[in-house]
């Protein structure tokens, strides 16, 4: 008899047993399932099961198989209860870090099967896709659609538990909850208004604040978390933001005055900072405005500094905190500030529609994005396989872009890349990342578009320096659509979802693949 999972540390002997009985159970769950359906076809008359090679009027092996007969997933289920349970502790071991809204303390399995089956199945669709139980995972994901169909239409007031249910949702699987709704869930539970009722704390007496921030940080705490994730997709996808850029979120750092507020929060607050910074210069990149060649750089390269200063400042608060502290919310900063600024440099070349029109003030420009590009490659690889497997959508797409980015500049303009051997190493090293991820388009795509760049170019002597370089003799054309880059590229934005709200095209500008 399968022994019931109890609750254990993370990363603990026990705690890993108890995943693989799981695992096994669940194995063994889908051979039983199989085998009965093996049972129900008659032997006769099915020349698969007989012997026979051919004229049987059985046809499919499956087409007597009554569907119905196969017993639907239930929770009450001991086993399915074991591999739920076991989903759900993945998460705070693989997930949580990114997720800050969600308390290990006030969110257990038990707590969320009885107070918010929503956040719990959207929890569960995240974790089950790595369970080796497809036929379970599928039906999480089906309850978390269902439960998040219902906040459409339901007369009851929303939950904070169904905000974050979205919102986890929409962080690792860019589909769920459109985000206008997201949005709706948090005006009618007031978030904005509540995150500045806490700001608002910080000048209280301390034991005053204390209570303030009990109260009313879980609801900040999501807010921030809501801000964040929806201009990180807007940016990462192409679509117009929901929130509205809010640049007195910059007065979030206030709440490092609170001694409860804890790194991940304080990481939140970075991001918001951060993503304020790039507001800014898509502000002044309004289509219907037009810059000079030297505005459009002076804006690019300011941000860039403006983005070198966040990161040296909110290195240095995490110096100032434990050791384990220090590295995490480092890697994470790198990431983040790379991100940026590939975003932003890419943002700015925008309007070029080919190499010929690169002047040597633009180079700047291209070559800062061409290094943030390579260094997003670099900073995944620090991450790790497995890391990089359980990241949130948004980083998929930042890695999986930045390295069709590099593959397009290796075509099209080869002399700005400092190293083409480094880049294409660093774009297999991607590729292999990208390889674990439960969603597969981002790898198929840098994949395909690595290997049409290597039948389309000469790349036979790796040694050869890339200064000097004529694109005609590496087979550029002077045009610069190309049709197999463009679908490869094109497939990391498009998404047959079932709500349909990621708006983006196939890229025919020079960024490569933002409009």
């Amino acid at each position: 008899m399968t022994t019931p999972l109890v609750p254990a540390g993370p990363f603990t002997l026990e705690q890993r047993l108890q995943r693989m009985e799981a695992e096994l159970a669940a194995v063994r769950r889908v051979t039983d399932l199989h085998s009965a359906r093996f049972q129900m076809i008659p032997a006769a008359g099915n020349p698969l099961l007989n012997g026979g090679g051919g004229n049987g009027s059985g046809g499919s092996p499956f087409s007597m198989v009554d569907m119905d007969e196969v017993p639907p997933i239930s929770m009450e289920d001991p086993l399915i209860d074991i591999l739920a349970r076991t989903a759900f502790e993945q998460f705070w071991t693989d997930f949580a870090p990114w997720a800050p809204y969600i308390s290990s303390t006030t969110d257990t399995y038990d707590q969320l099967r009885q107070r918010s089956p929503l956040l719990l199945f959207c929890i569960l669709a995240v974790t089950s896709r790595f369970q080796h139980d497809a036929r379970f995972s599928a039906f999480c994901e089906e309850r978390a659609l269902d439960y998040m169909r219902n906040t459409l239409y339901t007369p009851e007031a929303p939950t904070l538990d169904d905000l974050k249910g979205t919102i986890v949702y929409n962080a690792w699987m860019s589909r769920g909850a459109p985000p206008g709704h997201s949005m709706t869930l948090a005006a009618q539970l007031d978030l904005p208004g509540k995150f500045r009722t806490l700001l608002a704390s910080v000048t209280l007496p301390p034991t005053e604040a204390a209570q303030a921030f009990d109260s009313l940080m879980p609801a900040a705490r999501t807010w921030l978390a809501l801000y964040a994730q929806d201009l990180w997709l807007s940016v990462g996808t192409g679509r117009r933001s929901m929130v509205t850029v809010d640049f007195s979120m910059n007065t979030a750092r206030n709440l490092l005055t609170f001694t409860a507020l804890r790194p991940v929060d304080a990481r939140i607050i970075a991001q918001c900072e951060l993503l304020n910074i790039m507001s800014g210069v898509q502000e002044a990149f309004v289509k219907v405005q037009k810059h000079s060649i030297a505005d459009t750089v002076r804006i690019v390269m300011s941000a860039v500094d403006h983005l070198d200063l966040w990161m040296k400042t909110w290195e240095d608060w995490a110096r100032r905190q434990e050791e384990s502290t220090t590295a995490y919310m480092t890697a994470s900063f790198q990431m983040a500030l790379f991100a940026g600024k590939f975003y932003i440099t890419t943002l700015g070349l925008r309007d070029i529609q080919s190499p010929d029109e690169v002047t040597a003030e633009q180079l700047p420009v291209v070559k800062a994005s061409i290094h943030a590009a390579t260094e997003i490659q670099y900073v995944a690889v620090t991450y790790g396989p497995d890391r990089m497997s359980h990241a949130t959508e948004f980083t998929l797409i930042s890695l999986s872009s930045a390295a069709l980015f590099l593959l397009k500049m290796i075509k099209l303009l080869p002399t700005a890349v400092p190293s083409i051997p480094q880049a294409l190493l660093a774009v297999r090293n991607a590729a292999a990342l990208l390889a674990g991820a439960p969603v597969k388009q981002y790898h198929r795509a840098v994949v395909g578009a690595l290997a049409h760049l290597e039948s389309t170019l000469d790349l036979s002597h790796p040694e050869t320096p890339t200064s000097g370089i004529d694109p005609n003799a590496l087979g550029v054309e002077s045009m610069l659509f190309d049709p197999e880059m463009e679908l490869a590229i094109a497939s990391v934005l498009q998404s047959d979802d079932f709500w349909s709200w990621q708006q983006s095209l196939p890229a025919d500008n020079f960024a490569g693949i933002l409009s």
